[in-house]
């Protein structure tokens, strides 16, 4: 029995092993569930937190990482698994329930070790999102216009013509790359175009929008400039051509191979552009699209746009001229004026510009100016429009008033296309004097605000997309640069072109002038405008140079503004100016950061600094007792000097605010001062975050313009980060307070409420809004207030009374969070019911957890609506609801018209998180509907649907709906979105819904169909995506316990109606679901199904019971099953992915494939089923047996993707079954022409074409023939680029011989993890009687033929177009490739083959005839070949007399293949290939490839290293460059016996290798004199992440090391560490110029002292280190602490970060600083030091012994602190 004790043994430890494991669980079930609890909570605090910061992230337009959302879902799915596990009171003899909750609660503790796992691996960059990227999530749209509200319904029908042509070509199914809008200025390009990006934005055509506006002179850094704006980062790059390149890489990398589209707009272009200079190369990235403007078509052309491509605009129609310009005079066509009128209108020519302007002029005007208006325009040529718009821009500029011509005039300054801030306008004006009368800034605001109305109204300046700005068209603008004489300004936009800058006959003259610097290096040498009174300067480089006496030329200059000019500007130069009234410094680079020099410009009234990263407002700046605006926006940590305000008599307007934690900190005095200046204000900016004005007699009488915050900053972080641009001029009277009520009381604060536009509260200590009035309630108090937002007050019980809420007649936005006692908004009072708040537009209400209705119902028992007919909110258009716990419905279930119309004008609703909430509309919510655009519903427990309509109460045929979007997450009891009550089974369509585009559901454990019932004739014309996910868990369980409800019934007398009810419910929601039974979608374009439960059928086509040749129409099924005629099924379909569908058996399945085939013959063309389905994905579907059926793979013409991974049950692609399991008799090819990519990872497919083979193959000799098999033929993949196969376990081999030669296409082949494979590509006997012939082929002009004998019995397998071939993991493959088939491998670049443990060969030699000559075979495009871990292989090929020619090889990796000793039996040629790689990195190779002819000496002793085979070229010996990661066998990297080989070694790079101890093992010899290890040509050495690392090379008494050439040595976290060098090998260390040590936490010295060591001289020299940086070195005691002193003569910089250690330092040659965020509060942060230009002294101290590094910088010359 002794050898049954080491078999049995075993057995029973691991039984053992198990049961204590088992009983662990019941023993340890308390101790477990106590654990699973207080870690639970830890994590659920942990991803309250995350949340939070993903909503900020979310709402401030910031990146958030990937894994979150789904960490988040991890984390809810665990708690609610919790929750089911019982953790209190089992006692110990419940031994299963006891058992259970110990393992779940185990269970459930191991899953929050991997959450928190994750989580601490997940990274926030707090990175904006790209202006570019498009955010939304709906799918590429169909070609054909949805004609609702995306800005094509108020086109002309002129125009709409060329926008739907322009929008078909933008369609990602378009071929068109480059389409252009050409036509003439003024005739409405721009406005076309920026219409298209509105709507290719709204239906998410591309994920990314890119734009720039050109001009005149294409520039193009410039362009490249504006691009990179829309894109994630920004470009680094100098020249153009970098630059360029750049940008290329980018779009590559976003277009990710076609899978994100890209529209690149170019607008206004007027020359040429070479795109490859704005890296637009062609071909273009796949995916991307350019959209251009131009006035000439000739440009367009020249830019290789095709005529098709190039869409004219032209002027509009008569009708459509006519139209425009009557409605803008504001007349009828008809009348006095009409003659006149239509003459005018004749010269306009159609141009919209032309027309609106002239028309806003004459509005209102008498006939005198009518017909001189007629008279001027007369006297032009009819076809010259450019010299007409020029007078008519001419006759509205002479009917402006004086100051709405300083104004229009001013516009002209600033460049095309740019956004005018109005405030700047305004600042620049009062600079110039433009206006008289004007003797306040507010007053000065007033009046430029009417002068840009007029403006507007004129049609002369548009409104811009930014808040407070405008816009002036180009031809405006012109207008205005043109008449010099006139205006006397210009604008350089563009400086290298002369023809901007003023003339020399016109330069004493000129008087404005604004000059864009961008790439300009050097300011022009001669500028010099003695009447010069405003400069503004823009985007200058660091490399801009001014002459010195520039700004000395300034003496007359009234406006000075500098926008973004990085290089430092000397403030003391700017002092020249002495006539300043306006000063504007914004993003500048100031010298030392000082503003001192601005207490000289006595003159000054408006002085703005913002973001110039200034610290300190100087007392001089008191010194400006004219000042009368003061703005330091965005100067962080900003101290204010005493007696500064004080001084500042007559300031008006001051504008303080950070909006960061690092606000302005007052003083005392600050604050005694700001009491005082504040009663004088007009307009004050302020936040008061780390202290608070105290005085309680400050009044704020005067202030009219106000922003003004208590305890916290004006912006939160989500709103910092919003576009700087749109928020910088606009400004609304605000006040926030998060504080109590005693100081809103101190500060008199109260007495600015009436003048409140926006308003937030967080007073803890309030319980309704009017507690904070000190005088008595006026309930016009609050008239003024826009926005109001309420959050955290704790006591709040309600926000006001009726009679309050009504006098807010101006709220447009209120929102209400976090105030837990709130219970309703208002309160009744005065017998008051009805509350109206007739403009608000946004209400959102969040975290109110016993919140039940605005207005509180006297019946407290009744369920209250949030929304009743009491409340009167007709503007509503967004609605946002979350955390009400006690919200019971929104509207009442009956809800009457008259309610429906209170709320119509809602566009967006979202709801959240409110589990009382049953209905989420009222029953036929068809009125609600109209202009809703947007519904998410999210973790509403108790909705069990969204939309209930009755059929015979509703007027479907005349509802319409906007509403676009519909999200549904986490509702567990919902169970349809549509539930239709037709009592009548009538068949109605329902309408009301036809705008819907996308449709997302996920996690609905209960949900099963969209509509119920499943056939409702539902019209969903627009509908594009449906996105259904994690839904339906609980369709499972119905179906598997349906059929035992049923078979009780069956025994059982049912006794009663409840029983029957039962049976009905079961039966109906238990039936297995067909996801698609209506098919009346026919633009929907991408369907995306992930673990949709219960589905056992995607698309269920039914076809007539019986087909004559009278009938031939394509029929469906409707509820009554009777056929009517519909459109083919679902034509635009492109994109379907299916995953985790557990029950799915079919995607398509059909009663009778040939009569719908028959019936779909007679359809046309372009109505085809399933025409446009691109892409196929099925992951993780496990009852799914094949996925075409023959016959339906017919329609898939257009296939172009198919992805197949882990679906177990499947065998088979193509099936040779139809879907009742019928074999099918006749042969059939299926073909999918557009097939490009394939990806199978199917665990049981045996075969990757048709189903099994049957019978003989036969080989058709012409390659373009397609083989036969019975049954189905092997096509699948015939016209495929790229096969990837994995984890087919059954498949083995890709390609069947009865396929040889059909292959023409594929270019990517990837074999992995397939455990039976044999052959990649099979060569199995097809003819006995086939003998091929030999042919000769190669390079043209070779001598050598190239002979590839053709053997018999061998398919002919040939990859004409073959480039890359890459195979892993296929354990009984023993060759690649055949010999015959080599002659086809023209193409091949890449060969990669991994961990085949059975390879032999990668090229078999065939059993053909013997060669009796030398034979040459030339694989010319082959680049690379890998060969890794391939224990049996012994060769590429080794065959005789074959001789290898690889002219294109220059990479050659060979690695653990220890029986390889000759890659060719005969010679190869490989001119290209300089190195061989392996694991240790880089090898020079003196004979190629040609192993067999090398004669390599082995070492003595055996390596402790990876195998290196013996008699290869790759070794030690030449190994040139050591590159080595994430080896983790190995501890001594290099052993001693081989340290004398690495003569050639140049570089050494390790990473990550957790194993290493040592790097260059240490030599043991007994001898004397010691033995010198010279590494004559090392240079560099970097090492990184080796953990356990104790040395890098270590000398001892029998060996020296020397590196002479060694100039750069990195380390960074070596922990194991102890010391760098020893002090015997510094003298070798001749050449080394930089030494980097960073976290290596054990050294305590970098250079260690050695008892042996003996040194000739007293001191120890680095003669040419010139850089040492040291880091976080938690043990470094000293550099060296030996006897020697240490010189450095050749030092200029040294950098320390230790510990708390604070010292500032000024070497000899003076200080480089750091950034001064590190200097705070006069003194540097505790973590840095940075320390430069110091010399040989400092390290001679540094190096004293037993003296601390601080205590000897102390001792430096010039020591200063901060």
């Amino acid at each position: 029995m002794e050898f049954v004790t080491p078999i049995v043994t075993p057995i029973v430890d691991s039984l053992i092993t198990r049961v204590k494991k088992e009983l662990g669980f019941w023993f340890s079930s308390p101790k477990y569930a106590r654990k699973m609890r207080a870690r639970l909570l830890e994590l659920n605090n942990k991803a309250g937190d995350l949340r939070n910061k993903k909503e900020v992230n979310d709402a401030g337009n910031l990146d958030v990482p990937n894994h979150v959302e789904h960490w988040l879902t991890q984390v809810e799915a665990i708690s609610k698994e919790a929750e089911d596990i019982p953790t209190g009171g089992i006692g110990c003899f419940k031994f299963t329930m006891r058992y259970k909750a110990g393992k779940g609660s185990f269970d459930i503790l191991e899953k929050i070790d991997d959450l928190e796992n994750q989580e601490s691996k997940i990274k926030w960059t707090n990175e904006q999102i790209p202006l570019g990227m498009i955010t939304t999530s709906i799918m590429p749209s169909t070609s054909e216009p949805v004609h609702h509200d995306d800005g094509t319904q108020n086109m002309f029908i002129s125009r709409k013509v060329i926008f739907e042509r322009v929008l078909k070509s933008l369609e990602p199914d378009s071929n068109t790359q480059k389409i252009a809008l050409c036509g003439m200025g003024g005739v409405g390009k721009t406005t076309m175009m920026e219409e298209l990006e509105k709507v290719v934005r709204k239906r998410g055509m591309f994920k990314w929008v890119l734009k720039a506006v050109v001009g005149q002179k294409a520039d193009p850094i410039a362009i490249q400039q504006a691009i990179s704006q829309y894109m994630p980062e920004g470009l680094t790059e100098t020249t153009r051509d970098a630059r360029a390149d750049r940008l290329g890489k980018r779009l590559e990398g976003m277009s990710d191979d076609g899978k994100n589209k890209i529209l690149v707009i170019l607008d206004n272009v007027w020359e040429e552009i070479d795109l490859k200079h704005i890296g637009l190369t062609n071909p273009f990235p796949q995916g991307l699209k350019l959209l251009i403007t131009s006035r000439e078509e000739k440009v367009c052309i020249k830019m290789d746009i095709e005529t098709s491509s190039i869409f004219k605009v032209v002027g509009l129609e008569n009708a459509e001229a006519r139209f425009l310009f009557w409605n803008t005079v504001g007349l009828s066509d008809e009348g006095d004026l009409h003659t006149i009128g239509e003459e005018i209108l004749n010269k306009c020519g159609g141009l919209p510009l032309a027309i609106n302007t002239i028309g806003k002029t004459l509005k209102g005007e008498k006939v005198g100016t009518w017909k001189d208006t007629l008279t001027r325009l007369q006297r032009h040529d009819p076809n010259d429009l450019y010299d007409i718009v020029g007078d008519i821009f001419d006759i509205s500029y002479n009917h402006l008033k004086k100051d709405d011509k300083s104004i229009f005039i001013l516009c002209g300054l600033f460049p095309n296309e740019f956004n005018i801030p109005v405030e700047e306008l305004m600042r620049y004006g009062w600079g110039l004097k433009l206006f008289q009368n004007t003797y306040s800034i507010m007053e000065e605001r007033d009046r430029t605000d009417t002068c840009v109305s007029n403006l507007i109204h004129a049609n002369l300046l548009t409104e811009s997309d930014n808040t407070r700005g405008v816009r002036m068209h180009d031809l405006a603008r012109a207008f205005v640069l043109s008449n010099f004489s006139k205006f006397k300004q210009a604008s350089i936009v563009s400086h290298g072109d002369q023809s901007e800058w003023p003339t020399e006959d016109t330069v004493e003259s000129c008087e404005r002038i604004l000059v864009k610097c961008a790439g300009m290096s050097e300011f022009p040498q001669g500028f010099n405008y003695p009447s010069l009174s405003l400069l503004k300067l823009t985007n200058g480089d660091k490399e801009l140079k001014f002459s010195d006496d520039f700004h000395k030329r300034m003496e007359t200059l009234q406006v000075m503004s500098y926008d973004k000019m990085k290089h430092p500007l000397l403030g003391v130069s700017l002092c020249y100016s002495v006539g300043l009234r306006t000063l504007c410094l914004n993003s500048c680079s100031l010298v030392d950061k000082d503003i001192s020099f601005c207490g000289d410009l006595i003159n000054l009234e408006v002085l703005c600094i913002t973001r110039c990263g200034i610290r300190k407002l100087p007392s001089t700046i008191g010194k400006l007792k004219k000042l009368k605006l003061l703005e330091l926006t965005g100067c962080v940590n900003l101290r204010i000097d005493d007696d500064v305000f004080q001084s500042l008599d007559k300031l008006e307007e001051l504008y303080l605010s950070v909006s960061n934690a690092n606000g302005i900190s007052f003083t005392s005095a600050n604050l005694r001062e700001l009491e005082i200046l504040i009663t004088k204000l007009y307009a004050l900016e302020i936040e008061f975050v780390k202290n608070v004005l105290e005085a309680k007699n400050v009044s704020f009488e005067k202030l009219q313009r106000f922003r003004i915050s208590i305890g916290c900053p004006l912006k939160e972080q989500k709103q910092m980060f919003s576009d700087k641009d749109s928020e910088e001029y606009s400004f609304r009277n605000t006040l926030k307070f998060v504080s109590n009520i005693n100081v809103l009381f101190e500060c008199k604060i109260d007495e600015l409420i009436s003048r409140t536009e926006e308003l937030h509260l967080s007073v803890k200590d309030i319980s309704y809004l009017e507690v904070i009035s000190m005088t008595p309630s006026q309930h016009s108090r609050y008239c003024n207030l826009k926005v109001l937002n309420v959050f955290k007050c704790a006591k709040l019980t309600h926000l006001f009374t009726i009679s309050v809420a009504n006098g807010l007649t101006q709220l447009e936005s209120l929102t209400v969070s976090s105030c837990h006692v709130l219970t309703s908004l208002v309160s009744l009072c005065d017998g008051v019911n009805i509350m109206e708040l007739p403009q608000l537009v946004e209400l959102e209400l969040y975290d109110l957890p016993n919140f039940t209705s605005i207005i509180p119902d006297n019946d407290i028992s009744a369920s209250q609506p949030l929304l009743s007919k009491e409340v009167v909110v007709p503007k509503l258009s967004k609605l946002t609801i979350g955390s009400m716990e006690k919200l019971e419905q929104i509207w009442a279930c009956d809800t009457t018209s008259v309610e429906k119309d209170n709320v119509s004008m809602l566009r967006k609703i979202k709801v959240n998180n409110c589990k009382s909430v049953v209905n989420l509309f009222p029953r036929n919510p068809m009125g609600l509907l109209r202009h809703l655009e947007e519904l998410k519903v999210v973790k509403c427990c108790s909705i069990q649907v969204l939309f209930n309509i009755d059929v015979n109460k509703e007027q479907l045929s005349s509802n319409t709906s906007n509403l676009r979007r519909i999200d549904v997450e986490e509702l567990k009891e919902l169970r349809e979105v549509w539930k239709i009550n037709d009592e009548n089974n009538s068949g109605h369509l329902i309408r009301g819904f036809e705008a819907v585009e996308r449709i997302e559901i996920q996690r609905c454990k209960k949900f099963r169909n969209v509509f119920t019932p499943a056939a409702a004739n539902f019209h969903m014309g627009a509908l594009l995506t449906m996105s259904i996910s994690k839904c339906g868990e609980d369709n499972v369980e119905l179906v598997e316990n349906s059929q035992e409800v049923v078979e009780n019934s069956e025994e059982e007398e049912i006794t009663s109606i409840s029983s029957l009810q039962e049976i009905s419910e079961v039966t109906e929601y238990s039936m297995p679901v067909v996801a698609f039974q209506s098919y009346s979608f026919n633009k929907l374009s991408y369907i995306d199904f992930q673990d949709y439960q219960g589905v056992s059928v995607v698309f269920e086509i039914e076809s007539p019971p019986s087909i004559n040749n009278n009938n031939r129409e394509l029929l469906l099924p409707t509820q009554q099953h009777q056929y009517s005629p519909i459109l083919p099924l679902l034509p635009s379909l492109e994109f379907l992915h299916l995953e985790e569908m557990e029950m799915l058996s079919h995607v398509w399945k059909c009663s009778n494939w040939n009569e719908f085939l028959i019936l779909h013959q007679h359809q046309p063309q372009q109505y085809s089923s399933f025409q446009n389905l691109t892409y196929i994905s099925l992951f993780k579907c496990k009852s799914i047996k094949y996925l075409f059926s023959p016959l339906m793979s017919k329609l898939l013409s257009s296939l172009k993707t198919l992805s197949l991974n882990i679906c177990d049950g499947m065998e088979e692609v193509v099936s040779n079954r139809d879907d009742n399991d019928e074999v099918l008799t006749t042969p059939t090819t299926t073909l999918f022409p557009c097939l490009d990519r394939i990806s199978l990872s199917l665990i049981n497919m045996k075969h990757i074409g048709g189903g099994v083979v049957k019978g003989k193959t036969s080989v058709v000799h012409d390659e373009l023939e397609l083989s036969q098999v019975s049954g189905v033929t092997w096509s699948l993949c015939q016209y495929s680029r790229r096969i990837k196969t994995r984890g087919c376990h059954a498949l083995l081999s890709v390609v069947p011989s009865y396929a040889a030669g059909q292959m023409q296409k594929l270019q990517e082949l990837e074999v992995s993890y397939c455990s039976s494979m044999v052959e990649v590509f099979e060569t199995k006997e097809i003819n006995d009687n086939y003998i091929s012939d030999c042919s000769s082929h190669i390079d043209q002009g070779s001598d050598v033929a190239l002979l590839i004998p053709r053997t018999r019995n061998i398919a002919m397998h040939k990859f004409p177009n073959l480039k890359s071939l890459k195979i892993n993991d296929c354990d009984l493959l023993k060759y690649t490739f055949t010999f015959s088939t080599l002659e086809s491998l023209k193409k091949l670049e890449e060969l990669r083959i991994v961990d085949c443990k059975e390879m032999k060969v990668i090229v078999r030699e065939e059993n053909g005839e013997t060669l009796d000559k030398k034979v040459v075979v030339s694989i010319p495009c082959l680049k690379s070949i890998e060969l890794d871990n391939l224990p049996n292989l012994e060769g590429f090929f080794l065959g005789m007399n074959i001789n290898f020619q690889f002219p294109s090889l220059d990479h050659v990796k060979i690695n653990d293949c220890p029986q390889m000793t000759a890659f060719t039996s005969g010679d190869s040629s490989a001119p290209k290939l300089k190195y061989i790689h392996t694991w240790l990195g880089k090898h020079s190779l003196e004979y190629g490839l040609n192993f067999h002819q090398i004669s390599i000496p082995s070492s003595d002793t055996s390596s402790v290293c990876p195998a290196i085979a013996e008699g290869t070229p790759w070794s030690y010996h030449n190994l040139i460059e050591m590159d080595i990661k994430e080896i983790k066998k190995v501890k001594k990297l290099v052993p001693f016996n081989e340290l004398v080989r690495l003569q050639n070694l140049e570089k050494v790079r390790v990473f990550i290798c957790s194993n290493i101890e040592v790097l260059f093992e240490e030599v043991t010899n007994n001898e004397s004199p010691p033995i010198v290890v010279n590494f004559p040509k090392l240079r560099e050495v970097e090492l990184e992440w080796l953990y356990v690392l104790k040395y890098i090379w270590k000398s001892n008494q029998w060996s020296i090391l020397e590196f002479p050439n060694l100039t750069r040595l990195s380390i960074e976290l070596c922990d194991g560490l102890e010391y760098v060098f020893t002090a015997s090998m510094v003298g070798s260390l001749k050449q080394l110029q930089e030494l980097c040590i960073v976290s290596c936490g054990r050294i305590e010295v970098i250079v260690k002292e050695e008892e042996e060591y003996d040194a000739n001289v007293g001191e120890i020299v680095f003669p040419r280190l010139k850089s040492l940086k040291l880091k976080d070195l938690d043990s470094l005691k000293g550099f060296y602490l030996g006897k020697y002193d240490f010189l450095f003569p050749t030092m200029n910089t040294l950098g320390f970060n230790f510990g708390n250690t604070k010292i500032h330092y000024y070497g000899e040659d003076g200080f480089t600083r750091g950034d001064d965020d590190y200097c705070k509060n006069d003194e540097l942060h505790p973590s840095v030091i940075w320390i430069a230009s110091a010399r040989n002294e400092v390290m001679k101290i540094m190096n004293q012994r037993k003296t601390d590094l601080v205590d000897c910088l102390f001792k430096l010359p010039r020591f200063l602190s901060c």
